[in-house]
């Protein structure tokens, strides 16, 4: 799986004005890391929840401590929805993770291939991947081609507003009910 954003998208469309309320918004290394994890996480769903995954990503790359606080903000969300498809997080070197080398390899390629497409020595037609159709069974040796539509980094900000809009309305709630339970009313005290 490949997800590539380019830094204008990552501009225009994430980092824009407005950015809700104690937003905190992922790198354009990290808004990558979310497009394959939820991408991963959505296969996961449509396997019934049978399957927990553990990610681990290459050491070096400057935000990727960005991608462990991803991982963790959606391992929490599912949890909460009662789905636990994520296992562990960890950061390691290729010399320690050899897989590692091969998810290494598949990038340079793909930035390789797009750099050729975009310079015009390569035809496009030549090296476009048609995404497989997904069923709830893996597709084994299938390279996939993650692309974001449009809107959907603004997405991200407006789900994360109103997310933090319910949370504040339960907080208020469980305030109002403690509130409740630890001074009665007068009026019921006197009866």
């Amino acid at each position: 799986m490949v997800a590539a954003l380019s830094r204008d998208q990552y501009l225009t469309e994430y980092r824009a004005a407005p950015l809700p309320k104690k937003f905190t918004p992922d790198s354009q290394y990290g808004a990558c890391f979310r497009l394959c994890l939820a991408r991963l996480l959505a296969l996961f769903d449509m396997r019934g929840g049978k399957d927990r995954f553990s990610v681990v990503l290459e050491d070096g790359h400057a935000n990727r401590f960005d991608c462990d606080r991803i991982f963790r903000d959606l391992s929490n969300r599912y949890r909460l929805l009662g789905r636990e498809f994520l296992s562990t997080f960890t950061i390691a070197k290729k010399r320690d993770c050899q897989p590692l080398m091969v998810a290494d390899m598949l990038a340079a390629a793909h930035s390789m291939i797009q750099a050729r497409v975009s310079n015009g020595t390569l035809d496009p037609d030549r090296v476009s991947i048609t995404p497989p159709s997904y069923s709830p069974i893996f597709i084994k040796g299938g390279i996939v081609n993650l692309a974001l539509a449009p809107g959907a980094l603004m997405k991200l900000k407006t789900d994360f507003e109103w997310e933090r809009q319910i949370a504040v309305a339960k907080w208020r709630m469980q305030r109002e009910a403690q509130r409740n339970s630890e001074h009665p009313s007068v009026g019921s005290a006197n009866q």
